[in-house]
């Protein structure tokens, strides 16, 4: 009888386990999860999260397909430079170098032994280039990056985001539950006041510096709320909240202009007061990130629907700055990409224009 029993039990443990992976493969994430131009505005990078990073041109054209990555590419990162790109994978103990303009790998670095066990999450670039910063779940990773030597000992913490301020001075971290500051060159936390700013029921998500330095947006995981913060006081000055849909990407595009998108592809242009400047539908479902050239004055917006394929690229609408905006709201820079004027961009990116259309 032990026998029988123990042959059920194991046949139902069994059982279990195929309607667990069942389960998990309907509800496993496709399409592009992250993507970003390069700072020149010339290439933009997107990982797929079957595994592929892909590269394009500033016309959207897909110039590589880099395959370096288990099965899920996660994150990209360019230096700031815009020579090397870096991409990370969710199930990699390691992050990628690659050559953007040639598609070949230049370095693969590994984590410290006890970091990025559970993957990378995300990538970040200082603006110096000193250092390199992956994240993963309840731990983190840095790199001195000219010997890329990994910097011990690895730091616990599952970082949702982070980013460097413009004069790497502090690196800004959305964890769990904080939002908090680093000093940027000890990597160590920031010895300022309040360098920990704790907001019950909040869970800060992804955030974007401003080019002064002075002023941080970030997101909320969880409830339709943006918050911009005045960083030298550590008080948040503004609060933006509409509907029930989360916002999952947000970014500056000008020192007082700030860009979110929502989960479900509505486009917000607000100012740091939290007025809105515009809105509008992109026609993007399950929308997960928000890439702004400001050489072109684009906005790119990827997400599950998201496709690289043989007869092109779809669901990624490229959207004019100016065709969103209200005459005279914004100055935006007008240098373009070699090969693509200005006129050009307004006219094949009008707006809900899709790669591939």
């Amino acid at each position: 009888m032990k026998i029988v029993r123990w042959a059920w039990l194991v046949i139902t443990i069994f059982c279990l386990g195929c309607l667990t992976w069942a389960v998990s493969a309907q509800v496993t994430p496709t399409g592009i999860w992250q993507m970003n131009w390069s700072p020149d505005g010339e290439q933009l990078a997107m990982a797929d999260w079957n595994s592929l990073v892909y590269v394009l041109d500033a016309s959207g054209t897909l110039q590589h397909t880099l395959s370096g990555h288990s099965r899920r590419a996660t994150s990209v990162a360019w230096s700031p430079d815009s020579e090397m790109l870096a991409t990370g994978g969710a199930d990699d103990r390691f992050v990628n170098l690659w050559n953007p303009l040639t598609g070949t790998l230049i370095n693969q670095i590994p984590s410290s032994i006890d970091a990025l066990y559970e993957g990378v999450f995300n990538l970040t670039w200082s603006p110096d280039e000193e250092s390199l910063l992956a994240t993963s779940f309840d731990t983190f990773q840095f790199w001195e990056t000219t010997s890329w030597t990994a910097l011990e000992p690895s730091r616990s913490g599952t970082l949702i985001d982070a980013e460097w301020s413009p004069d790497s001075s502090l690196l800004a971290v959305s964890d769990i539950y904080y939002l908090s500051f680093f000093n940027g060159q000890t990597l160590v936390r920031d010895d300022l006041d309040n360098d920990v700013i704790s907001n019950l029921e909040e869970h800060p998500g992804p955030l974007s510096w401003n080019s002064t330095g002075q002023l941080l947006a970030v997101t909320d995981r969880y409830d339709p709320l943006v918050s911009i913060w005045d960083v030298p006081s550590r008080t948040r000055i503004t609060t933006f909240t509409q509907g029930s849909e989360i916002f999952t990407d947000v970014v500056f595009i000008a020192p007082d202009r700030v860009a979110t998108i929502t989960e479900g592809g509505t486009l917000y242009i607000l100012n740091t007061d939290g007025d809105v400047i515009a809105v509008t539908e992109t026609g993007v479902t399950e929308a997960r990130s928000l890439a702004w050239n400001p050489q072109l004055g684009i906005f790119a917006i990827g997400g599950a629907q998201t496709f690289v394929s043989d007869t092109g690229i779809s669901g990624l609408p490229l959207i004019a700055l100016n065709d969103v905006l209200p005459p005279g709201s914004i100055e935006i820079n007008t240098t373009t990409a070699p090969g693509l004027t200005l006129t050009d961009a307004d006219t094949f990116l009008a707006e809900g224009a899709t790669i591939g259309d």
